[in-house]
């Protein structure tokens, strides 16, 4: 037995199915670990961004609030 070969192969990717638009990806391995990624890349971006223009109009209406504050 030669300890320097490997015993076990481990996968580069898995497939797995997107949870909002129910599309199978490929969800890369990192370090040789299972991706815990359950979306695909394309309703990411759209989560992202609408998450993104949540925090946007929740900083800008703080900002409001804070002038009004100033303001008394």
């Amino acid at each position: 037995m030669d300890f320097g070969e490997k015993k076990y192969q481990k996968f580069k990717y898995y497939l797995r199915q997107c949870k909002y638009c129910e599309e199978i990806f490929k969800a890369y391995s990192h370090n040789g670990q299972r991706p815990q990624t359950r979306t695909c890349p394309i309703c990411k971006e759209r989560i992202d961004k609408m998450r993104l223009r949540k925090i946007i109009a929740t900083k800008l209406r703080v900002k409001e609030m804070r002038m009004e504050l100033e303001k008394c």
